[in-house]
């Protein structure tokens, strides 16, 4: 995803979460009143900040993942263009100078692969970091999301049991299409930072790949010094990598990625299913 496009969702979703809030008041004032929703305000205004606090975490999450992207395009290009040179040198073969990307500096000395060694370890520990500042704010997240939506879930069934009346089919049947917004709401927060987390540990793990692609690339006998140099740090550099891939964290109880989704659907899996069976249970009193 580019730059703009994340920018352009981020205002959407503060957009969708806006206009849920907007109808869910209009449902609660056109149908109840003031009287009853002044009680249930304060709670959608704090969804809001909480939702957007959420989508900074989010904005930061992006921005470690485009450095770790940059370092693995750096990395690639400058070291490819170095045993290309090299090799070049070896045949006595002139190369034009490739046009450099916009992010890299156009000094043909700019070359090591023990800087971007030192990139990726600060890098590694910014993401570390992020995870001591917001990784409760994640784990919080998670652990609201799935409550909540078993809450919502367990009132949509004691709803369809205990209904009544035709007029109260009718009120309760919009009622339940806003909740059904709201489930998608808490849905689609719990996906977002599964998604950014998934991607971040794609590129720490593509980093590792692309080191052992370019240590193919050497030669088995290095035929000067910086080849040498060069094959020492790559090894280095892949060693680094696949002891420390970066992942968001929630709080040091697990990692973000997919399978917190997984987690969250096993979860309100679980105990819906002890739900339905206190919900249609037989009575027995007398």
């Amino acid at each position: 995803m580019k730059k703009n496009h994340f920018w352009r969702n981020f205002f959407l979703c503060n957009l969708c979460i806006g206009s849920l809030i907007a109808l869910n008041a209009w449902f609660f004032l056109a149908n109840f009143g003031w009287i009853y929703y002044k009680y249930i305000i304060f709670r959608d205004l704090e969804f809001y900040v909480y939702n957007f606090v959420l989508l900074l975490c989010l904005a930061l999450a992006r921005k470690l993942e485009l450095r770790f992207a940059e370092l693995n395009e750096i990395l690639q290009y400058k070291t490819e263009s170095f045993l290309k040179s090299n090799a070049a040198r070896r045949r006595n073969i002139q190369l034009t100078e490739q046009e450099n990307l916009a992010f890299i500096m156009s000094s043909e000395h700019f070359y090591s692969v023990r800087t971007f060694r030192i990139m990726h370890y600060d890098l590694c520990n910014l993401v570390k970091t992020y995870n001591d500042m917001f990784g409760r704010i994640i784990l919080s997240s998670v652990v609201f999301n799935i409550a909540n939506l078993l809450a919502k879930v367990t009132f949509v069934i004691d709803y369809c049991i205990n209904i009544n009346s035709v007029e109260q089919r009718r009120l309760w049947g919009y009622f339940l299409g806003i909740i059904g917004f709201w489930i998608f709401a808490n849905v689609g927060q719990t996906f977002l930072f599964s998604f950014y987390g998934d991607q971040l540990q794609k590129e720490g793990e593509k980093t590792t790949r692309i080191c052992f692609y370019l240590l193919n690339r050497v030669s088995i006998t290095p035929c000067n010094d910086d080849e040498k140099l060069v094959q020492d740090e790559l090894k280095l550099m892949a060693y680094q990598s696949y002891t420390r891939i970066p992942a968001l964290s929630a709080g040091g109880f697990f990692d973000i990625n997919f399978r917190v989704l997984g987690l969250m659907i096993s979860s309100i899996t679980s105990y819906l299913m002890v739900i339905i069976q206190f919900l249609l249970r037989p009575n027995n009193s007398s």
